[in-house]
Order: C-alpha cells, then structure tokens, then sequence
C-alpha cells in the first residue's frame, strides 16, 4: 500500500467485506470512497456500471435532476438523456451536449 501520497486521501478496502490488512486496501479519495458505497444506485453506462453522481459529473446535469428522472422512468438511461432539460438543470451545457452525442453515437446502454 505505500505511504500516504498527500492529505486528500484516506485509507479504503478493496473488498468492502474484507479486512483492514495491506492486501485488501489502497489510498483512496472522498469521491472515490463515496463512489464506492453499497447502497449507490449504478446505472450501466458502456457497459461499465457507475454510480449517479459519476454520470452527473461526466454528463454535466445536475445530480439532483439527473437523480430524479432516473428514478421516474426506471434507470433508463436512454428515455432520461432524450427528454428536454433547462438550462438551470445543467451545470456544463457544452459538457451535457457532447456527451448526449456520445452517449447516441455509442448505441451501449
């Protein structure tokens, strides 16, 4: 596991189940930690299962709408990415354009 690199990173477990022992943990973020949580609604995103706030972050829009929509139309990513946001929902618009691009041209859901 090594030294601390810096004051912006705590000691995390690998396998939430396992121990504290030097196998099973690494230095991790407050982000990365709070990504990591048992009760995280994932949504499958190219084919890789992330978390809410790391689609908000990638996306652009707003965790708490993005969040909400998610749960109305039952984690389908795709119904919640063609619906019409307002500005004020979206805290990047270039950032929430492209991706929207991105995310169509991909056809991964």
């Amino acid at each position: 596991m090594g030294r601390r690199k810096n004051s912006k990173v705590t000691i995390d477990r690998i396998d939430n189940d396992g121990d504290y022992c030097k196998e099973n943990c690494k230095w991790s973020t407050i982000d990365e930690q709070a990504n990591n949580r048992r009760n995280n609604r994932k949504v499958l995103l190219k084919g890789k299962l992330i978390s809410i706030r790391e689609l908000s972050n990638i996306s652009g829009m707003n965790y708490v709408t993005l969040q909400s929509r998610l749960l109305k139309n039952n984690y389908n990513l795709k119904k919640v990415l063609n619906k019409k946001l307002r500005n004020c929902w979206v805290s990047n618009n270039k950032k929430y354009e492209k991706f929207k691009t991105d995310f169509k041209k991909s056809n991964k859901f």
